[in-house]
């Protein structure tokens, strides 16, 4: 008899590509922050139960929480762009997974199996030009592409629930995630351009 299965993963991260202050002269510049590129999943708990035997649970607990942060941006004090391209980046992957599984075919008697996963990103790409200052650049792209996802798994057999001497009290699920994306050019200066545009990963532009 084991009185609760707990598994708890947090993670909190932020990543920023930057440039502050300075005055600089390129044919092209670029920032670019990409955050969990390769991984969906910032943050996974997981408990695999089952051992061919009968297993008694009071509680099985998942939480996955994670937190993650890409900033882009350029706020330069003089910024010349010689006819090249500007452009700033943010993406990223905020995602959650807390999983219960039976992963055989043994009888499972849990009082409660409950999952909990949330998920909080914030993706930010921005360009600031001071008042007086000029850029001009063939093109200027401020873009902000992210995924948020949270999701919560329970499995009590490996087989569904009439597959396996399942007797559980209650399967709560909750998940969660909440995200912001800031994609701007902000400021008081000016620029000249043959294409100027921003857009959020729904695709909308503005100019």
């Amino acid at each position: 008899n084991i009185a609760a299965s707990v598994a708890v993963s947090v993670l909190r991260g932020t990543q920023e590509a930057s440039v502050q202050g300075g005055n600089i002269t390129a044919d092209s510049i670029s920032a670019k922050s990409m955050l969990n590129s390769a991984n969906s999943n910032s943050s996974r708990a997981s408990l695999i139960t089952g051992s061919g035997a009968l297993a008694s649970v009071k509680a099985n607990v998942a939480v996955a929480y994670g937190r993650s942060r890409s900033i882009a941006g350029i706020a330069a004090d003089k910024l010349n762009v010689s006819g090249g391209k500007v452009q700033l980046l943010s993406t990223g992957n905020a995602g959650t997974l807390a999983d219960i599984s039976n992963q055989n075919f043994a009888a499972l008697s849990a009082g409660v199996m409950t999952g909990y996963a949330y998920a909080q990103g914030i993706f930010e790409a921005y360009l600031k030009l001071d008042e007086g200052e000029s850029l001009e650049a063939d093109s200027v792209s401020v873009e902000t592409i992210y995924t948020a996802d949270a999701t919560t798994e329970l499995t009590p057999s490996a087989a569904g629930v009439s597959g396996a001497l399942a007797s559980i009290g209650a399967n709560v699920a909750v998940s969660n995630a909440s995200s912001d994306a800031l994609a701007r050019i902000y400021g008081g200066g000016s620029i000249k351009r043959s294409g100027l545009y921003g857009f959020f990963d729904d695709g909308e532009r503005y100019a």
